[in-house]
């Protein structure tokens, strides 16, 4: 009887510990905080993806690779149309990203798009010996950007330009 009970015991305890499992979030955590990067000036980020399925109680969010392209402009661009134009052209940077990455660049206004765009774009500005953190968070649906100005721990307000192919 005392061996059907152990037995029982164990049984139990192994479904109750299958849906026991580290829930990888360690990206989606990345995602909220500006980068640590290695160059002096340009910009730096990590690219996410999170899962859009829940298994049990966790939504999986993996470091994950992505096509960056980066074009300077002549000031931050405000509207989805321009952007679609400038993702158009030949960027000044084309990039595969895996989990981390960091660019040196001049001072100036850019445009970061993933995926020549059609993930999404983000303005952003380099300033003289600084980098600014663009992270990015890959979902099912629309592309997440979160943008840091160099030295500050709270991103700022960005417009994601969602480019379309009439854009």
């Amino acid at each position: 009887m005392r061996t059907r009970s152990v037995l029982f015991g164990l049984v139990l305890a192994s479904l109750w510990c299958e849906s026991c499992h580290d829930c990888n979030r360690s990206a989606c955590q990345a995602y909220q905080r500006p980068a640590t990067a290695s160059i002096g000036q340009g910009v730096a980020g990590m690219v996410a993806s999170e899962s859009d399925t829940v298994q049990n109680d966790c939504r999986e969010c993996g470091f994950a690779s992505g096509t960056l392209d980066i074009w300077l402009t002549s000031g931050l661009v405000q509207d989805a149309v321009t952007a679609g134009a400038i993702a158009r052209t030949t960027p000044l940077v084309a990039m595969q990203a895996d989990g981390h990455y960091e660019i040196e660049l001049a001072p100036a206004d850019y445009l970061l798009c993933v995926d020549s765009g059609m993930g999404g774009c983000v303005p952003f500005t380099v300033a003289s010996g600084k980098v600014t953190t663009v992270n990015v968070k890959r979902i099912n649906g629309p592309t997440g950007f979160l943008v840091f100005d160099a030295g500050s721990s709270v991103p700022r307000p960005s417009q994601v330009l969602n480019v379309t192919p009439s854009s």
